[in-house]
């Protein structure tokens, strides 16, 4: 079973491991001895495993009629213990995100071109249960993404993203597609200023979209920057109506 070896050796089990973790399984409870001739491994060998598989959830260990028998659990665990193991790790991101970006590091500068330039800036935006800020003329947005914008905001709203932006009054509101609730958006107009770009804020990255032609964009990746911009973002927000 080269598919399943391999794939239990990324949950940490050496062949051996794995050979009695499914001879386990497959006698649905037995002892070490049963186990050891049927995983074809010297019974003194299993000692050596049995702590490591107790740990990791896959077998418990009983006592039956003076006798020591392993029982599996539910092979669920694995995906389980994989799960925890991603909440944790997603846990750590912001401290390994602030190793990442520690002073001095140089910004990561990416340039993009044409239509399907801007369009890699959006997805890039696209980060499951995260808040998007930004600055906008929806108008000029609209006249050069065309119907695609409406299939990004689709995508934006099935990661549930919210999206706080400063923009402009224009036609967009009166376009029925256009539904600030149901997009998650939040919008506060600047009536005395109008955006030659688009610009978003989020996780650590800036991108600026400019709609003129030939379009282009550019993602800024850097700590100091999006801090900046996000504090800049914020000061005017609070003091919109």
């Amino acid at each position: 079973m080269p598919a399943i070896n391999d794939t239990l050796a990324q949950f940490g089990l050496n062949d051996k491991a794995t050979k009695v973790y499914l001879a386990c399984l497959e006698l649905g409870g037995a002892t070490i001895a049963d186990i050891a001739e049927k995983a074809g491994v010297k019974r003194t060998s299993i000692y050596n495993f049995l702590e490591e598989l107790k740990a990791k959830g896959l077998i418990t260990e009983i006592k039956q009629n003076q006798k020591t028998l392993l029982i599996p659990e539910d092979p669920h665990v694995l995906i389980a213990n994989r799960q925890d193991q991603i909440k944790n790790l997603e846990k750590l991101i912001p401290d390994l995100m602030a190793i990442y970006n520690v002073p001095g590091n140089k910004a990561k500068i990416t340039y993009y071109q044409g239509i399907e330039g801007l369009k890699k800036l959006y997805r890039d935006t696209l980060i499951p249960d995260s808040t998007l800020y930004g600055f906008i003329d929806i108008d000029k947005c609209m006249a050069v993404m065309g119907d695609w914008i409406f299939e990004y905001v689709e995508e934006r709203k099935k990661l549930n993203m919210n999206y706080y932006v400063i923009g402009n009054h224009g036609a967009w509101e009166n376009d029925t597609r256009v539904d600030n609730k149901k997009q998650k958006r939040q919008i506060k107009f600047a009536t005395n200023v109008k955006f030659a770009t688009e610009i978003d804020i989020y996780a650590n990255k800036v991108a600026i979209y400019s709609f003129k032609a030939p379009y282009a964009g550019v993602i800024i990746e850097d700590q100091a920057i999006h801090q900046t911009l996000k504090s800049i973002w914020k000061l005017l927000w609070d003091n919109l109506k």
